[in-house]
């Protein structure tokens, strides 16, 4: 999802001041690995990262420019600080992709790693997106893979709950065609219909939760 920036809260002296209105904006994320910072030590364990670095005199008079300020984990921060690409890498087209530019779910696709048939690798779909995944060590990040393994194992529980739910649904409405609707199997249709509606609901919010779509092995 592309970051929509809102109006400027400021102006303040310190980039750190701008981070409890960052992370709303970011919706709780990072805004690279987009991983919720719940899982960080919430806003306490996240950074305000200079999208164009201040460092090195390079965009010096961006250093509180609000449209400049992302909120961001600590390692994606050092790790973007640090091999930030250099102006003739920029030239040659080498750059992040910039969330609040563009939609990240055009740029890159959670796949199944070939040898565990889990979704725990990023595929980046663009130059910019293949030049992000290498410099900021998507695919090689442990705590990142494990997080993406535990979606991929909990969609799958949910999955085979939602299989037996519906199973047994079908099962209520051939013993009404049969016997016709009474009380009790009218209360037993209703909860399984409560059960269903609630996995379903767990099983989108567990999607909701990785990085980026997951790709179709349709």
């Amino acid at each position: 999802m592309k970051i929509e920036r809102g109006p400027e809260p400021g102006p303040f002296s310190d980039p750190a001041r701008y981070k409890p209105y960052l992370r709303p904006l970011f919706r709780c994320r990072c805004a690279y690995c987009l991983t919720p910072d719940d899982r960080l030590g919430g806003e306490e364990g996240m950074t305000v990262d200079h999208f164009k670095p201040v460092a090195a005199g390079r965009y010096p008079h961006l250093r509180l420019a609000w449209s400049n300020l992302y909120y961001a984990c600590s390692i994606c921060n050092s790790h973007y600080k640090k091999d930030h690409p250099k102006p003739e890498e920029e030239a040659e087209g080498k750059c992040f992709v910039d969330p609040c530019e563009e939609d990240p779910d055009d740029h890159f696709r959670l796949v199944c790693d070939a040898n565990t048939d889990e979704l725990c690798r990023v595929r980046p779909l663009s130059p910019f997106a293949e030049y992000t995944v290498f410099r900021l060590k998507l695919n090689y990040r442990k705590q990142l893979r494990d997080f993406w393994r535990s979606l991929h194992h909990e969609e799958f529980r949910l999955l085979a709950r939602e299989r037996d739910i519906r199973l047994r649904l079908e099962d209520c409405t051939n013993v009404v065609q049969r016997n016709g609707l009474s009380d009790e199997l009218q209360r037993l249709q209703a909860d399984y219909e409560w059960q269903l509606a609630k996995v379903l609901g767990e099983l989108e919010a567990t999607r909701q939760l990785r990085p980026f779509p997951a790709e179709s092995t349709s």
